[in-house]
This record gives C-alpha cells, sequence and structure tokens, in this order.
C-alpha cells in the first residue's frame, strides 16, 4: 500500500472510529492521541465516587484542560451539551484550579462531524466573559481527526494498528463479529441473491478505489476459512442472518452517503460498513480482518454493494 493510500485509509479508519464512538470508548481514544500528541498530557482516572473532579485530562505545566461528552447521538439533544459544558467547567475550577491554575479549557464535544449547537458557542463566549483569564474552546470531532493527521505514520500505526496484516483469521474472532451483527435489530432484510459476478468487474462498477478493492481482494481469499465456520456451528441459520444485517448496514450507508457514484463515497460507504459491522474494535486487526472475511463472502453474492448492469 502507497503512503498516499496509506494515509488516506488510515484516515477514512479513524474518521469511523469518531462516527462510531460513544461515552467512555471516545474519551479512551481522545487521551490515547493526547498522550501520543502531547508529551505532557497526564490522563486522570477517575477516584471512586469523587470521579475525576471533571477532569478527563490536562497539560501539566501549561493549565491547559481537557473534558470530554460523547453522546450517542449528539443531534438529539442540545441542551444536555450546554449544561454539561457548564457543569464540567465549574466542576473542575472548583478543584483543580487550586493544584494547577486554568489557562485554558477545552470541551472535547464528539459531534461526529455533523456541527455543534449555536447554544454551545454562545456558552462558551458567556464563560469567558466570566472568567477573563481563561480562553474556552470548543473541540470537535474535526479538531480531534487534524491532531490524528498530523501524527506520524508510525504513530498513526500504533493506534490503529494498520499494518498488522499478519494477524491470523481465527474462529473466535469471526464469531465476536457475527455475534455483534447478529445484535442488531432490523426491519429491511431479504433473501440471499446468490448472486456471483466477476469480482474485479464488480469493483470497476462500483468505484472502489484501489485501498478497499486491495482489501477486499486480499480478504476475499479467506472465503473458504469464513464457509468452514458457518458450516462447524451449530446456528445453521447464521449466515442468511448475517447477510440480511450486512444488507442493513449498506443499505444504511447508502442514505447516509448517496450512491457509490466515485472513489470517495465508495470509500466512505466502505468503512461505515466496516466500522459498523466491527463494532468498536475495527482498531483490532484480528477482529478488523474477520469484519474483512465476511465482507468480502457478502460483496461476491451482492448483499453488498450493485451488481454490475
Amino acid at each position: 500500500m502507497s503512503n498516499l493510500y496509506y494515509q488516506r485509509f488510515a484516515g477514512l479508519i479513524f474518521r469511523g472510529l469518531i462516527v462510531e464512538s460513544d461515552a467512555q470508548y471516545f474519551q479512551d481514544l481522545f487521551c490515547k492521541i493526547a498522550i501520543s500528541k502531547f508529551d505532557n498530557f497526564e490522563k486522570i482516572k477517575p477516584q471512586g465516587n469523587k470521579g475525576d473532579r471533571k477532569n478527563d485530562g490536562y497539560r501539566r505545566g501549561e493549565g491547559i484542560f481537557y473534558q470530554v461528552y460523547s453522546p450517542e447521538d449528539p443531534q438529539v439533544n442540545t441542551q444536555n451539551a450546554v449544561k454539561k459544558l457548564i457543569e464540567d467547567f465549574n466542576g473542575l475550577y472548583s478543584f483543580w484550579n487550586e493544584i494547577e491554575p486554568i489557562k485554558e479549557f477545552n470541551f472535547v464535544f464528539n459531534d461526529k462531524f455533523k456541527g455543534s449547537y449555536p447554544d454551545l458557542y454562545k456558552e462558551i463566549t458567556n464563560l469567558q466573559d466570566q472568567y477573563a483569564g481563561i480562553k474556552f474552546y470548543l473541540f470537535r470531532a474535526d479538531d480531534l481527526q487534524r491532531m490524528f493527521r498530523e501524527m506520524s505514520p508510525e504513530k498513526q500505526e500504533e493506534i490503529l494498528h494498520l499494518n498488522s496484516d499478519e494477524a491470523i483469521l481465527s474462529f473466535e474472532a469471526i464469531g465476536i463479529v457475527a455475534k455483534h451483527l447478529d445484535s442488531i435489530d432490523i426491519n429491511d432484510g431479504k433473501n440471499t441473491k446468490l448472486i456471483a459476478p466477476d469480482f474485479e468487474e464488480k469493483i470497476s462498477f462500483n468505484n472502489l478505489s484501489p485501498i478497499t478493492s486491495e482489501m477486499l481482494k486480499r480478504n476475499y481469499e479467506n472465503i473458504s476459512e469464513v464457509e468452514r465456520y458457518f458450516s462447524e456451528i451449530d446456528n445453521k441459520n447464521l449466515r442468511q442472518d448475517l447477510q440480511e444485517k450486512f444488507t442493513h448496514l449498506y443499505n444504511g450507508a447508502v442514505k447516509k452517503f448517496g450512491e457509490a457514484v466515485n472513489e470517495d463515497v465508495s470509500d466512505n460507504i466502505f468503512l461505515d460498513v466496516l466500522c459498523c459491522s466491527s463494532s468498536h474494535s475495527i482498531a483490532d486487526p484480528s477482529i478488523r480482518k474477520a469484519a474483512l472475511s465476511l465482507m468480502a463472502l457478502y460483496f461476491e453474492s451482492c448483499d453488498i454493494y450493485e451488481q454490475p448492469k
């Protein structure tokens, strides 16, 4: 994989991680990036019922503090985000300002690239007026992705394990992905098409980029192992059940991004399906390989992506 493709793929994977991350997982992801980015970043561990005193991490000696908020759907309740911003800063100030004077407060809000509320910016301004000596910032998903892009390829690899192609496809990993997929509630399932067009022709027809094409083709070699998994487990309906789940994820991705008319849209659809099928474990090489191998199986039968006309 060339450096250009590697960087694009790393960015897509990381974007997918942010979109799929809620609550503690997003907080851990943010702290992992901050620790790698700043030598003086201190992650704060909650202390029993006292918690972390509204401080998820800070840059020691600089007075720069971070508090993370990642709701499942950032667009649902504006006032929850505004309320948390106010309460978190007040809690932070009452305890941490005596330990290290606060010079900057970052409210890390995972808006999942959908944009943030005007009321949040208004409250940031109100806090800035109230505490003139402190700078206040809204730190969004775009800002975290920018930090990731500024990291060296080596540090990005530490976060995502992208070069771990040596990971072995195991029944355990397939089982973890299958269990996650099987737990997804759907109402748009359909029967397996059982169509097997030419693999290369389908890749070209759906405008898949060289990155995603390479990944699909490499993991297509694992289909026989996936089929062996289905043949050896007790649940003989699982293969069709997962087909319906993948179709559901694919249709959902098309609703988000539109039809795969070019490589950018096609890659977004691909990464969305991969992230959703991997749950929050896409950075785990063994889980990623299992999800990709399953995707290759259902790609071949046209359960995800379109059949060449």
